[in-house]
């Protein structure tokens, strides 16, 4: 009995943890991100890939990895396809050595933007703020 007894919370919580998340993960492909395609084209992220990898890993990076979308209960808003989300829009919310969260129910998200300190890659916009 104690074993089907813990069988069934077992599956219980495990279906749990498995429910989708509202969480949006960007491609890190860059011929289907729209925003790196918004900068560039395959052929200069190709040449890019090829030929300047710190560049490349940078805009990566950047572009899909240094930041975290949620999508929110949308009541009454423009609901916001996460996709076409453009982190360097958000830029100037970035800090130095804090994580921020920016929610934006009007659109449907919130957006999280990994502190200056922590990024693996940085933009010549986050060497400038280090300095500050």
């Amino acid at each position: 009995m104690k074993i089907i007894v813990g069988t069934i919370l077992y599956i219980i919580t495990f279906t749990g943890y498995a429910q989708e998340s509202n969480v949006f993960k960007p491609s890190a492909d860059p011929v289907s991100n729209p925003v790196i395609l918004k900068y560039f084209n395959p052929q200069q992220v190709e040449n890019m890939r090829l030929n300047d990898t710190l560049a490349y890993n940078t805009l990566i990076y950047v572009l899909t990895e240094s930041f975290s979308l949620e999508k929110l209960t949308c009541t009454d808003c423009s609901e916001t396809d996460l996709q076409f989300i453009d982190v360097m829009d958000w830029e100037y919310l970035r800090k130095n050595n804090e994580t921020v969260t920016a929610e934006f129910p009007k659109y449907g998200f919130k957006i999280t933007l990994v502190p200056v300190e922590e990024m693996k890659y940085r933009l010549p916009v986050h060497f400038h703020k280090l300095n500050q």
